[in-house]
């Protein structure tokens, strides 16, 4: 399993659907659920998801219509498609989709962890490759700024002082989006570094969650609704950073402080 890796179950029979949700929740991934392609597709379309599991046959639309609506996206979650009536052409129409893999119904658990384990991989390194081609071009941006040997052209002060933000020995390279703590870099999940690096903006003030969720979510959510969708990774964030940084503030949000 990959740890934070949001799955989208996307099923209209309601045992199956539970089913699925309950073998991947068991496994350790975060797992949001759809009865419909509508459902679905909102979903994609306004939440992280790492990796979508889809049932090919739905009431009303395909699955492939989802996987359509998911492989538009700008950095799109990898497609999984079950399906119990497997033919040549949803084989094919898959492929042209670019479905990460098509399973047949009834899928061993075995043979489904398996398949979303290596679609939560190939996710996590296209995300890696997005935030180092990201490094790359910053890099470049800056290297131009700078004037070649014998300019006179002079130079306003450069961005160094607008690109660290520090809480403590807590440090935020906004440049490279490497957080570091005391020196050492940390390993931070694009998330968990949206996170911090709202929090760090007002240091010792409340965040709302839903302040939190649309930097890290991109999208409104209700109160209630942001804090289930932080709630996992507020927890893998106080495994990476000291816990008295991280305060919770019951009701309302969360603040990152300079611990006494």
């Amino acid at each position: 399993m990959i740890p934070d890796t949001q799955v989208l179950v996307v099923e209209d029979d309601d045992q199956t659907r539970t089913l699925l949700a309950s073998v991947l929740a068991d496994a350790g991934y975060h797992v949001s659920v759809a009865a419909d392609a509508t459902a679905a597709i909102a979903l994609v379309t306004t939440t992280m998801i790492d990796v979508v599991l889809s049932d090919i046959r739905l009431r009303e639309e395909s699955g492939i219509t989802v996987l359509e609506a998911a492989r538009a996206r700008p950095l799109p979650p990898e497609v999984i498609l079950l399906t119990g009536y497997a033919s040549i052409e949803t084989t094919i129409a898959a492929l042209r989709a670019e479905a990460f893999d098509y399973l047949q119904k009834p899928v061993a658990t075995g043979d489904l962890l398996d398949t979303v384990r290596r679609a939560a991989q190939q996710r996590r390194a296209a995300l890696r490759r997005a935030a180092a081609i990201q490094v790359l071009m910053a890099d470049l941006e800056q290297a131009a700024a700078v004037p070649h040997s014998g300019e006179t052209t002079q130079r306003t002060p450069g961005p160094e002082s607008g690109r660290y933000q520090r809480v403590g020995q807590l440090q935020i390279d906004i440049l490279r989006r490497i957080v570091t703590l005391g020196g050492l870099a940390l390993h931070l999940t694009p998330i968990e570094y949206a996170l911090v690096s709202c929090l760090a903006e007002t240091p010792g003030r409340v965040v709302t969650s839903s302040a939190l969720v649309r930097r890290t979510h991109g999208y409104e959510a209700p109160a209630d609704e942001a804090q289930v969708l932080l709630r996992g990774h507020i927890r893998n964030l106080r495994c990476k950073i000291p816990k008295d940084y991280l305060v919770t503030v019951r009701g309302n949000g969360y603040m990152l402080v300079v611990p006494e």
